[in-house]
């Protein structure tokens, strides 16, 4: 076997030597003498041992040789008659390679013509007839038999060599990196495959990067665009091998061309014969990718330590520290740079750092994680910490260092201290409360009772602890009720209330008890804590808070029933009923004065089946009077006004808060009489003041008829001219406008009596609007206002008397008019809507004031408006619109934006479905 294809060793033991073998020497030819005359040649001219076959063809010529395998043998071919020379060659497969044996060609004349075409045709000798010669044959046989056996020997090392190039190309192709051999100029001599895959992609592969070219150019016209950084690497590091300043160059760059940017390593050295380069490439992407991430877990577990509230910390066998993460040099005030290397001497004080090195130790001599509280510190000021460490191992198993993790409990310890305190302050909160707190198992058993327990049951809390309610002897039903709140407040884990009663020490007492589940870390009701309240004190509250509070109540109607009535006898009769009721007496009696009720005394009875009034004179004293009880009506002057008296209570007896009610209800009374009276005054002031009203507008109305007649005689004569023309115009101006004051008055009397009857009758708007325009447009001409309508052109029905409509109009009309100076405007709107019909009188007048808004429309109210004054009045316009406006089932409203800014009436009444008669269907509008 070869060590190498293509190269074959000789045996381990050398091969005997033979003879050689006899030639066999095929002489050709078609002719019988050219075939004897080649003979006789060849016994004269040839030495050595060999043998001659005579052939009459050129297929006899191929079986010859064919038949040969392998022996010594020479083809000696004359003219056949089957096929020439060049032919057999070509059949001998000479064209393509090497003839199974030598071929010496026997050509006509010199075969110098011919000579050079049958050597490339395969043929290794000719010899021409005219040169023919034993010596001659013989020397051409063995030229053919030599140039045959090198050319053999040539082609089995370029097989060899060939089979050798097709090794190394293959081992080339199969590496993964990429390999250029470079010759002493920079040209490039070979590529593996993994070569021309990467052209373009990255510096290794560059796209015109082929055998031939030169490879530093390529390069150098990269570094020179700029396009790459690693080309300038790259070339520079060719450049430096290649004059012989480097011996080898290693370099580690990333591609910064288009597409994919991988990192790459390259190598280049020169070969062991020392002529050229071979450069290869390796991606290290998946290197530089595997290290960024080890970097990025670092720097995470660097993060995570450092991020650790903990003191995170690793020190060498001899104590020294290795590493810190950030709150341990915080806490230490010792930066990462000096804290590399020092140990717990410069940290701790002696007896902290002693500490330390024990435990450090004790993990190096055991080889396992510990956990230690250590401390150390001042006697009045211990620092406690609480450390686990454990050893750190290398890859042969040898402990290197110390790694520990330590916590300061100081804060947890004095945490420890405080909470234990706070227990026992909480016991003390527990055993001082009110309630009786008690603990639960779920054997039933106690496993906490506060001393509330012991005035509850007479038992200590001592007595409870790991015993049932049962145990101890408690009521069968307390012990019932318990155990049943407690299993469901464990089985459901939902708090759980009950109500019981207990014989106490201190008598029968009713409680309400809460039943808490109490989980465990687990979410499972470890236990139950009862707490139980007594509630006695509460329901006795409760009970006087509700018979208060029913009390105030009646109270409170009471006071509302007599506030209602109006007269001093309904207040008694109220009072009277109402103070027996709310007592709870059998008898109730009230006697008021005479000189109250103006000489006339009133006794008001009320018992438990009719309230009656008897005559003036106080009866006899009831039998029972040590069973009564008695108040006097008073005045807010202290005058007496009567007084009321209560007996045969309901109970047997008047319990002490009944005599305070009492006297509520005399002092409710007492005011109820004084405000009757003071009604009872000002209903007779008020109706003498219609009276006087009444009379004075009649008194008024005689004289004027007679006056409006003589007025009206002056004006039929027609001789009065000038001066006293103008002076009876005035006196007729003046004597109207006193007549309607005249008439307001008497409607004002006539509405405040309720002696006004409506003529009602579905009527239009429009038509009211237009008779009042009729009455005010001489007026509002005077003035020079300007009148502007809005009506709409549907008719607007009402239903209500057209005299007392028009009046409003006309009275809303005038209040404008009044208000309004020379030239001003006024507008008048109306229309309706899903609530009824409405009428809108405007102005840009003196407008109203906003504290004057509230009370516009009150009798005798009237503006501060000088404006309005100088045209008289009395004030009772706007009153008697709204009395009008009222009785017609409407209401009127006045709005103004402030002093100067005019007002706005608003009249609205009650809607009428459409198709009602009206009085008449025509209307006009301006």
């Amino acid at each position: 076997m070869s060590a190498f294809p293509g190269t074959f060793t000789s045996p381990a033991r050398p091969a005997t030597r033979r003879p050689p073998a006899r030639l066999q020497v095929i002489a050709a030819g078609s002719r019988h003498d050219d075939r004897e005359w080649l003979c006789e040649l060849l016994e004269i001219g040839m030495t050595g041992d060999f043998a001659v076959q005579p052939v009459v063809s050129g297929e006899m010529a191929l079986a010859a040789v064919r038949a040969l395998a392998g022996r010594p043998g020479v083809l000696l071919a004359a003219s056949v008659d089957d096929m020439a020379a060049q032919a057999l060659l070509a059949r001998l497969g000479a064209g393509a390679g090497l003839p199974p044996c030598p071929v010496v060609v026997v050509t006509e004349g010199t075969g110098r013509q011919q000579g050079s075409a049958l050597l490339r045709a395969g043929a290794q000798d000719y010899i021409g007839q005219a040169w023919l010669s034993p010596h001659g044959l013989a020397r051409a046989i063995d030229n053919a038999q030599v140039r045959w056996s090198h050319e053999r020997q040539l082609r089995e090392h370029e097989a060899h060599l060939q089979r050798s190039e097709a090794f190394l190309r293959g081992i080339l192709d199969s590496l993964p990196q990429q390999v250029l051999v470079l010759d002493d100029q920079g040209r490039i001599e070979a590529v593996n495959d993994s070569f021309l895959r990467c052209a373009g992609t990255h510096p290794a592969g560059l796209a015109t990067a082929r055998p031939g070219a030169d490879y530093l150019a390529l390069c150098r016209q990269a570094a020179e665009a700029g396009d790459d950084p690693g080309a300038v690497a790259v070339l520079e590091g060719l450049e430096k091998l290649l004059d012989r300043q480097l011996p080898e160059c290693l370099l580690e760059y990333r591609w910064q061309g288009h597409g994919p940017q991988p990192w790459l390593m390259m190598h280049a050295r020169r070969p062991y014969h020392g002529r050229g380069l071979i450069v290869s490439w390796v991606d290290i992407s998946a290197r530089k990718q595997a290290e960024e991430q080890l970097r990025q877990a670092q720097r995470l577990m660097q993060t995570i330590i450092d991020g650790a509230g903990a003191l995170v910390f690793a020190k060498d066998l001899e104590g020294r520290y290795l590493m810190t993460n950030q709150a341990w040099q915080a806490h230490f005030g010792i930066d990462e740079d000096r804290a590399r290397g020092i140990t717990d001497d410069a940290v701790f004080d002696p007896e902290m750092a002693r500490a330390v090195r024990a435990s450090d130790r004790q993990v190096l001599a055991h080889g396992r994680r510990i956990v230690v509280e250590e401390c150390g510190g001042p006697r009045d000021a211990p620092t406690r910490w609480l450390s686990s460490k454990f050893p750190l191992v290398d890859g042969s198993g040898h402990t290197y260092a110390v790694c520990g993790v330590s916590i300061e409990i100081t804060p947890l310890r004095q945490a420890q201290a405080a909470l234990q305190a706070r227990e026992r302050e909480l016991q003390a909160v527990a055993d001082n409360t009110p309630d009786v707190l008690l603990r639960f198992d779920r054997q039933m058993r106690h496993r906490f009772a506060n001393t509330a327990i012991e005035r509850l049951t007479g038992h200590a809390p001592a007595q409870f602890l790991g015993r049932t309610a049962r145990e101890i002897g408690l009521p069968t039903g307390v012990c019932r009720r318990w155990e049943v709140a407690v299993e469901e407040a464990f089985r459901g884990g939902l708090v759980q209330r009950v109500n019981f009663d207990v014989d106490a020490p201190t008598g029968r007492r009713h409680l309400q008890g809460r039943f808490v589940p109490e989980f465990d870390a687990a979410g499972q009701v470890a236990q139950v804590l009862a707490v139980l309240h007594d509630e006695t004190e509460r329901r006795r509250a409760e009970r006087s808070l509700r018979r208060r509070t029913r009390l105030l109540v009646r109270l409170a109607e009471a006071s509302r029933l007599v506030h209602r009535s109006l007269s001093a006898e309904d207040i008694a009769r109220v009072l009277t009923e109402q103070a027996r009721r709310i007592i709870g007496a059998g008898r109730a009696e009230t006697w008021l004065a005479g000189d109250f009720l103006q000489g006339q005394s009133l006794h008001v009875v009320s018992t438990a089946q009719a309230a009656v009034r008897q005559g003036a004179t106080p009866t006899q004293a009831h039998p029972h009077a040590h069973r009564t009880l008695a108040v006097k009506h008073t005045g807010h002057a202290g005058q007496l006004l009567g007084r009321m008296q209560l007996s045969d209570p309901r109970d047997g007896a008047f319990a002490r808060e009944d005599k305070a009610v009492l006297v509520q209800l005399a002092a409710i009374a007492s005011s109820g009489f004084e405000n009757a009276s003071l009604y009872a005054s000002l209903r007779e002031a008020d109706r003498r003041k219609d009276h006087f009203i009444a009379t004075l507008a009649h008194e008024l109305r005689n004289p004027l008829a007679p006056i409006r007649n003589g007025l009206e005689i002056l004006r039929r004569t027609g001789k009065l001219v000038g001066s006293p023309a103008r002076t009876r115009d005035m006196m007729e101006r003046q004597l109207s406008h006193l007549i309607r004051l005249v008439d307001d008055l008497l409607d004002v009397s006539r509405i405040s009596r309720g002696k006004i009857e409506l003529r009602r009758e579905t009527l239009v708007l429009q038509q009211v609007i237009d008779s009042a325009l009729e009455a005010c447009r001489p007026a509002l001409d005077r003035s020079g206002h300007v009148l502007v309508l809005r009506l709409p052109n549907e008719p607007i029905r009402v239903n209500g008397d057209f005299t007392r409509l028009a009046q409003v109009a006309i009275n809303l009309l005038n209040n404008a008019g009044k208000h309004t100076p020379e030239g001003g405007r006024i507008l008048l709107e109306a229309g309706q809507d899903a609530q009824g019909a409405w009428m809108r009188i405007s102005d840009n007048g003196c407008g109203i004031p906003a504290d004057m808004l509230p009370r516009v429309f009150d009798l005798f109210i009237q503006a501060d408006d000088a404006l309005a004054r100088a045209q008289g009045g009395l004030g009772i316009g706007l009153s008697l619109v709204r009395q009008l406006v009222e009785l017609h089932g409407g209401r009127v409203s006045a709005e103004s934006d402030g002093p100067g800014l005019g007002s706005r009436f608003t009249v609205h009444l009650p809607r009428v479905e459409p198709g009602a008669p009206g009085r008449n269907p025509g209307f006009a509008s301006g």
